[in-house]
C-alpha cells in the first residue's frame, strides 16, 4: 500500500486508529473470556446424580430451582 505510507495522518487520525485497534482488542479478549466462563460453568453443573445402586438422577437446574 504506497499510497498510504506516503500519505501523512494527523494526530486525530493516528488517535482513532489506535482507540480503534484498542477497543478490536478489548471486545474480543471480553469475547473469549465470556465463552471460556460459560464453558466452566457448563461443565462444573453436572445435571445428573449418581445413586448406590447403578441408576442415575437427571435433572436440569433453572435459576435456583431444579426440574427433576
Amino acid at each position: 500500500m504506497p499510497a498510504l505510507a506516503q500519505r501523512d495522518l494527523s494526530i486525530n487520525d493516528e488517535i482513532n486508529i489506535t482507540f480503534g485497534v484498542l477497543a478490536t482488542i478489548l471486545a474480543l479478549s471480553s469475547v473469549v473470556i465470556g465463552i471460556a466462563t460459560w464453558q466452566h460453568q457448563v461443565r462444573s453443573a453436572r445435571p445428573y446424580q449418581y445413586h448406590s445402586d447403578g441408576s442415575f438422577e437427571f435433572a436440569i437446574r433453572v435459576g435456583r430451582s431444579r426440574i427433576s
